[in-house]
């Protein structure tokens, strides 16, 4: 999935190479009038000249001031197609024994749409450039002798041939691609699911140990090149194997779920929390000092000794908090166990909260 800004930067592109498409048929219709193949002045040329740059320009400055973000189609494909067929006949009309090769130039166009349009957009933009040759060609029959009416319907019939041979098969690409999109967005869904599930606990949707491990030691980086503070809180459910024990494993699961969203109530964005496994939760209050976290600490104590957990609303749960600052030059394993040190204290001690 293409960010806004990659989808911008991918449109500028094409129409850089659309514009180089049509300069190089601006090139052919001045070498055609060189050699007296086309028939129109040279302001008639000049004029061509400038009208197919102004578009390029005007498409060009819709995207740069993001004002085709407004269409139904940020792209403008069609309408750039529409622009460069409608251009191609319009000078088509003007040429001699060179005509024919300018108007083969349109399939060119009608290929830039491929990558696009769906099967039924490509097979619109075939039509109109039938709908066009038949134009050119009536206006074309009124100046030709009778005996060249059999080469003029011997080549419409070529170009409409080729022109619908060349939508038939950009619509079985285009078909082609949107499976292959689809497919590569099953794909990257079920990526991101798998990614979840490694990443995260399956019962509190937390992020578990291993993710825990991943976070400490980008931490730990982080606080090497200093200008970040943090405090680790080891946080630990207590009554959890009598909840069990007393009203079954669904409400202790069930209550850790509970406890589960009241931690991401009581954290900010900037802070991180992961269940290591049992009942016993991780908390990294980032850019904090011990006296913040104290608090934090125990206004979560509060919370969950305030609540009630499990469908009666008859379990009552506390917690044990152990706080460290971690310390810059050490290991996030040497945190952790200070944290550890500091739960344990806490459990000794009955106290809620302990820091060291």
């Amino acid at each position: 999935m293409l960010t806004p800004f990659q989808a911008q930067r991918l449109r500028i592109q094409r129409i850089w190479l659309a514009s180089l498409g049509s300069s190089c048929y601006i090139a052919l219709c001045w070498l055609a009038f060189y050699f007296d193949h086309l028939e129109l002045t040279w302001l008639g040329m000049l004029a061509l000249t400038l009208f197919v740059a102004l578009c390029c320009g005007g498409f060009m400055l819709l995207v740069r001031t993001r004002i085709n973000l407004r269409f139904s189609d940020p792209s403008m494909t069609q309408a750039q197609m529409i622009v460069s067929i409608l251009t191609i006949f319009t000078t088509a009309a003007f040429a001699r024994d060179f005509r024919f090769l300018l108007m083969v130039s349109a399939v060119m166009v009608l290929l830039f749409g491929v990558f696009r349009l769906s099967p039924l957009g490509i097979l619109r933009i075939a039509l109109l450039m039938v709908v066009a040759f038949a134009a050119v060609s009536g206006w074309r029959l009124q100046n030709l002798e009778p005996s060249l009416w059999a080469t003029e319907f011997e080549q419409g019939v070529a170009f409409v041939l080729l022109v619908f041979w060349v939508a038939l098969m950009g619509g079985e690409i285009s078909r082609q691609q949107t499976r292959l999109n689809a497919e590569v967005h099953d794909l990257r869904s079920q990526l991101l699911m798998a990614q979840q599930q490694v990443m995260t606990d399956p019962l509190t949707g937390l992020y578990n140990r291993r993710q825990a491990n991943r976070y400490l030691d980008q931490l730990q980086a982080m606080m090497a090149r200093g200008g970040q503070s943090a405090v680790l809180a080891l946080v630990d459910i207590q009554q959890l194997a009598k909840v069990n024990a007393q009203y079954g494993e669904e409400e202790g699961d069930e209550a850790l779920r509970s406890v589960a969203k009241l931690l991401r109530t009581v954290l900010r964005d900037v802070d991180f929390v992961a269940r290591l496994g049992g009942d016993e939760f991780l908390l990294v209050l980032n850019y904090t000092d011990l006296p913040g976290a104290q608090v934090v600490a125990e206004r979560l104590a509060d919370k969950i000794a305030g609540y009630r957990f499990g469908a009666t609303g008859q379990i009552r749960l506390n917690v044990r908090v152990g706080l460290t600052l971690a310390k810059r030059g050490e290991t996030w394993e040497e945190t952790l166990k200070r944290s550890g040190d500091a739960l344990h204290l806490a459990k000794d001690s009955q106290q809620r909260v302990v820091q060291v």
